[in-house]
């Protein structure tokens, strides 16, 4: 298995075991979730590709649920039950790629 495979699977299982709900989620800097609006719930993490963090979010089971993929994430922090990547090649929300925003501090925030 490849270095930056094993770290993101560390990462996989920090992000099952530490991170619950997220009141925001921002990507390249733009709310994708109002704080207080939609409180998601992290229902799984997995990778795909050794390279591909895919987190599956949940609002509740009559809701359709979205899945967040960041490839190549890089400079992952799992603080206080938030999650932070610094830098990714690409984000999709369900699907739609997100475009890269200058500027932009972070690739991802997923917390409260």
């Amino acid at each position: 298995m490849p270095r930056m495979a094993s770290k993101l699977d560390a990462v996989v299982r920090k992000i099952k075991s530490s991170v619950t709900s997220a009141g925001r989620v921002r990507i390249w800097g733009v709310n994708i979730s109002r704080p207080g609006d939609t409180v998601y719930q992290v229902a799984g993490a997995s990778l795909t590709d050794d390279r591909v963090l895919r987190i599956h979010l949940h609002v509740d089971v009559e809701r359709t649920s979205p899945i967040l993929e960041i490839d190549d994430p890089t400079g992952v922090q799992v603080a206080d039950g938030n999650l932070t990547i610094a830098g990714a090649t690409a984000v999709r929300w369900d699907g739609e790629l997100q475009p890269q925003q200058p500027g932009a501090k972070e690739a991802l925030f997923l917390g409260d």
